[in-house]
């Protein structure tokens, strides 16, 4: 599944295989700030995927943060294959959050960090996408394995911050103010674990919403994840070692994936950097100047009039941030509301075309004035089965005079 905005800019494209065809840069063309920020869905991932860049930066002498989107506290497996027990309750959720939070700790003074250089934010392991896609509102707060609506660990970040999209945002704001950071490490857009994807729109979500100019750098930690553009950070022998030992610490994961954690041993990390596409509009005798805003879904199949085609647009303007959700379904176009901020637009000023393996959504310019970025991604259903789901991909507009 792709999506292409106006004629010529395809936000996705993949090869036969279904994979990026990795391109990479030489290591000299990386260059790093002073304060770094590293992003982790779970406790884990800043070390599978940056350890080594965290060994370098604090050597140089640079501040690195490291945040914790969720404890890793919902992993069934784990709870399973680490303390004996075939059908978790939440108590036992919360153990492994606990643990987990001792082996990011540990891990983390392998690295030369301290416990205050680690932040936890506490939100549902497994529920990152909830929180962006249906859990927004604090109104709708999310309930996680560990049997909480709210963060319940008395190290959190936020004492009972409510698992919502809402108030993941305000935290990260927060963060980014109080460290105001010259290098940012999020997952890649196109990693497959769910909560990787979901901490990918959170934080581009956010930086969008600020006005970040600093660099973004986005990691790699499924190993069937490929990537374009990368650069690759070479370990030394030794950092390589001090990398395996931090990995280590993480002994429930270890207990359930010794393999894929071993399959970090390696003496290179590799970072892509995050491309924006650049959109123009407003002059119609501009050759760069589109008059409207076409977004396609293209699938590799016909289209099936019978699924549901669905289009997640968020759409940033000055200080505000409005959302448009919409679906289509037997040949027809919906509006849906799933928060508080939902952008008001009819149906009817929405102009829908179904042909061959497309899906053509076009909206009138006029209809998003004040409008300067755009963060959009599409999915494929089956009743509520998920069948494909795209990356998300920020537009930055601007109105030619």
């Amino acid at each position: 599944m792709s999506i292409s905005l106006g004629n010529e800019i395809i936000l996705e494209d993949r090869n036969e295989q279904g994979y990026y065809n990795p391109v990479v840069q030489d290591y000299k063309d990386l260059t790093m700030g002073s304060r770094l920020l590293i992003i982790a869905p779970h406790p884990d991932d800043e070390t599978l995927a940056c350890a080594g860049l965290i060994l370098q930066a604090v050597r140089e002498g640079k501040e690195v943060r490291v945040v914790f989107i969720t404890n890793g506290d919902g992993f069934s497996k784990a709870v399973t294959k680490n303390y004996g027990i075939r059908n978790p309750q939440p108590q036992d959720y919360l153990h492994l959050g606990y643990d987990r939070h001792q082996e990011a700790l540990s891990a983390a003074r392998l690295l030369g960090l301290a416990s205050e250089d680690l932040l936890f934010l506490g939100y549902p392991d497994g529920g990152i996408m909830d929180l962006w896609e249906k859990n927004w509102d604090y109104a709708q707060p999310k309930l996680a394995l560990n049997g909480h609506i709210c963060s319940p660990y008395s190290f959190s970040y936020e004492g009972n911050a409510l698992h919502c999209g809402a108030n993941l945002v305000k935290n990260l704001i927060d963060i980014l103010t109080e460290f105001y950071p010259t290098d940012i490490f999020y997952p890649h857009e196109d990693d497959e674990h769910q909560d990787h994807k979901a901490t990918n729109a959170f934080v581009q979500y956010t930086l969008t919403l600020q006005g970040y100019a600093g660099r973004e750098w986005a990691y790699i930690v499924h190993k069937y994840v490929q990537q374009m553009d990368l650069y690759h950070v070479p370990l030394t022998p030794e950092e390589t070692k001090q990398k395996c030992s931090a990995i280590r610490e993480y002994h429930s994961q270890w207990k359930v994936a010794e393999d894929f954690m071993s399959s970090f041993f390696y003496k290179k990390e590799y970072l892509g950097p995050k491309n924006k596409i650049y959109l123009t509009y407003g002059n119609k005798y501009h050759p760069s100047s589109f008059p409207e805003l076409r977004i396609i879904i293209q699938t590799k199949n016909k289209i099936d009039t019978e699924k549901v085609y669905t289009l997640q647009i968020r759409c940033f303007y000055e200080k505000t941030v409005g959302r448009l959700d919409l679906l289509v379904h037997r040949g027809k176009i919906y509006t849906k509301k799933h928060a508080y901020n939902r952008w008001e637009i009819a149906a009817s000023a929405l102009a829908l075309k179904i042909q061959e393996n497309q899906v053509g959504i076009s909206l009138p310019f006029s209809t998003i004035k004040g409008v300067k970025a755009l963060l959009i991604n599409g999915e494929v259903l089956s009743g509520d089965k998920i069948l494909d789901k795209s990356t998300y991909k920020l537009v930055m507009l601007t109105k030619l005079t």
